[in-house]
């Protein structure tokens, strides 16, 4: 069994870091989609840039849409 290097856990903690980024800025836009929800009204135009948003972070992040493209690189 290998020790992990000083990179691969500098590596690890990145990915940590930014995996924790992402997921407080989904938590913050959805605090600010409930507050604007409740307290304006017409507020479908502010909205749907906010779940486009939360839509990309989704889909780049945790659902790793990158790696589809870098896998038929490899090939």
């Amino acid at each position: 069994m290998t020790t992990p290097s000083q990179a691969d856990i500098a590596f690890e903690r990145g990915r940590r870091r930014i995996g924790w980024a992402v997921f407080s800025a989904l938590a913050v836009l959805t605090v600010v989609e409930y507050l604007m929800a409740v307290n304006l009204s017409k507020v479908l135009l502010w909205m749907i840039p906010m779940a486009i948003a939360k839509a990309a972070l989704i889909v780049i992040y945790f659902m790793h849409i990158r790696e589809l493209w870098h896998a038929e690189e490899e090939i």
